[in-house]
């Protein structure tokens, strides 16, 4: 239990250093997520440029304008569409119109275990600035048929979600997913704004390592199973 406690301890404090190196920022002002639901379950919920589309929400714990974004799901060449939607509307349980895409071909995909995979993307759009608590709705999709984003369990380590995940077979036509079901997906921003949110950034870091240690756990215990 020590070693995988170290171990993912490591791999938190790697993915800080990510996005440092991705951001291009000093040491001294460390980049956290503004969001970041880890996996817990591959699904079979396929997001597809050509639809089915599917996109789940998200409030940042920090303002910035989005530098990366990342994904767990099964295998897929891509290439990616990812869109961002406010959520401004009367409606909070769905994306409102419209949406800033972008195409994205990931500079890491990575096994993360038996059955989904680990996607970070850049993201090269000055109008994906993020106000902290504001509710968003990322989607992502593959041009590749098939490919199925995997489940997170709704309680990020950074930021915050209130809805389920919404999937649409036509332009606009959101629905919930059956079963409600919450994505597994990172949102960083380029810097903190606030320095009272130093706080958040501490506490957030250093619990990673015991949340992604006891989900290890889960996932070795439902492999052995």
């Amino acid at each position: 239990m020590q070693g995988r406690l170290r171990t993912c301890v490591f791999l938190t404090l790697a993915m800080t250093g990510l996005a440092m190196t991705r951001c291009g920022v000093a040491l001294a002002n460390p980049v956290p997520p503004g969001y970041e639901d880890f996996p817990v379950a591959p699904s079979e919920f396929v997001s597809q440029v050509t639809t089915p589309l599917i996109a789940d929400d998200f409030e940042p714990a920090f303002s910035g304008v989005i530098a990366f974004v990342e994904w767990w799901g099964s295998l897929s060449a891509g290439p990616w569409q990812v869109t961002l939607y406010d959520n401004a509307d009367a409606d909070p349980a769905t994306p409102d119109d419209g949406g800033s895409s972008v195409f994205v071909e990931p500079f890491s995909v990575q096994q993360w275990n038996s059955d989904i995979f680990y996607y970070a993307a850049d993201v090269s759009s000055a109008g994906w600035r993020l106000t902290k608590r504001d509710p968003y709705w990322l989607s992502v999709a593959s041009v590749e048929p098939g490919w199925t984003w995997a489940l997170g369990d709704g309680q990020p380590e950074f930021g915050w979600q209130r809805q389920f995940a919404v999937g649409s077979a036509a332009a606009g036509q959101w629905a919930s997913l059956e079963p409600p079901s919450d994505l597994a997906f990172g949102v960083w921003p380029t810097l903190v704004s606030e320095p009272g949110d130093w706080v958040l950034v501490l506490i957030g870091v250093l619990g990673l390592g015991p949340t992604l240690a006891a989900r290890t756990t889960l996932v070795t215990a439902t492999l052995g199973s």
